[in-house]
């Protein structure tokens, strides 16, 4: 665990942790980084208490993530934590939880493969458990205005920076032909919010539960994180999502398809053509979205060559199925 020396002697980079600290009566012992792509960064807390070394997560939040461990999580049981210490005020929002235990992004680099397999499975299924759990208080919230849609615009935005950043790359062996992957999105992209308002179910969304934002204790209870893109929308976002850190073909189709009949026992209709439409048009913008994410890691050096290349190779393939799914829609 890094030294608290690292963010000026107290953490006080972290707002209001000192704050939290003080309430326990203990003292800042270390903080780190929990692993995964985030945003803004999640962080486990050591403090040395007179009951010994306690651990909790730490997060800055935006006003519509301390709406949602503020009023609505509790709704939704264990899906979602009990907040230690909550804040929300402008620009010094920020949660404290408690330790929930290593990333699940952590723990399956280390797994033997068959106890990989049952953890990202089980994933799934938390994550139908969400989706399944929260149609009807989605649907509420939505209209009480406490959850908005999905941006579609937000998306489409982030596929063009992937785009862009594809075009400046170069260095580990796999061609991209850029000017045809633009041309092929604008074409999926002017028909994007159609097929997200068709598809039926809308449910609560996460919206970024990659194996980083979800956390394993020891029991093995699957807790996520890092709400800040909750939203309402079609929930085939999030499985294609999660399916971003997935990349073998057998694992990830054992994956969808314990999503699928998770979201079929709890009632939710997932077949029909405008659901298939849905779920392929979430894998192409997510894996070209999650593109610009990869190319990013690489370059500040945590992932090597080798495996850049194999996930461009891998994710432009799942590009050119998704695209071949769509094409009579198009």
């Amino acid at each position: 665990m890094e030294t608290i020396d690292h963010f000026g002697g107290n953490g006080g980079a972290l707002i209001g942790l000192d704050r939290f600290v003080e309430k326990i009566n203990g003292q800042l012992a270390g903080i780190e980084p929990i692993a995964g792509d985030l945003e803004q960064r999640v962080y486990r807390v050591a403090v040395r208490t007179t009951d010994g070394l306690r651990k909790v997560i730490y997060k800055r939040i935006t006003p519509q993530e301390g709406l949602w461990y503020g009023q609505l999580r509790a709704e939704l049981g264990p899906l979602s934590p009990r907040p230690l210490a909550l804040e929300v005020a402008a620009d010094r929002s920020f949660v404290v939880l408690p330790d929930l235990g290593p990333s699940v992004k952590e723990l399956v680099a280390v797994m033997p493969e068959h106890e990989r397999v049952a953890t990202v499975i089980a994933v799934a299924r938390r994550l139908a458990a969400l989706h399944a759990d929260s149609a009807r208080l989605g649907k509420k919230w939505s209209l009480q205005g406490f959850i908005q849609a999905y941006p579609i615009a937000s998306s489409i935005a982030w596929g063009r920076q992937s785009l862009q950043a594809l075009d400046k790359f170069s260095g580990v062996g796999v061609k991209v032909s850029v000017d045809r992957w633009q041309r092929r999105a604008d074409q999926i992209y002017a028909h994007l919010e159609e097929w997200s308002c068709q598809a039926q179910p809308w449910t609560l969304i996460h919206g970024d539960p990659h194996l980083g934002n979800l956390l394993r204790n020891e029991d093995g209870q699957l807790t996520l994180v890092d709400w800040e893109y909750v939203a309402m929308a079609p929930p085939q976002r999030d499985i294609t999502v999660l399916m971003q850190d997935v990349l073998d073909p057998k694992l990830g189709s054992l994956v969808l398809h314990a999503w699928r009949d998770s979201l079929a026992e709890s009632g939710l209709p997932v077949d029909g053509p405008a659901f298939c439409r849905m779920l392929e048009a979430g894998r192409f913008d997510n894996t070209l979205m999650m593109l610009a994410y990869d190319i990013r890691a690489f370059g500040r050096g945590e992932t090597s060559a080798d495996d850049l290349q194999k996930t461009l190779q891998v994710k432009l393939g799942w590009l050119e199925e998704s695209f071949e799914r769509l094409a009579p829609w198009l």
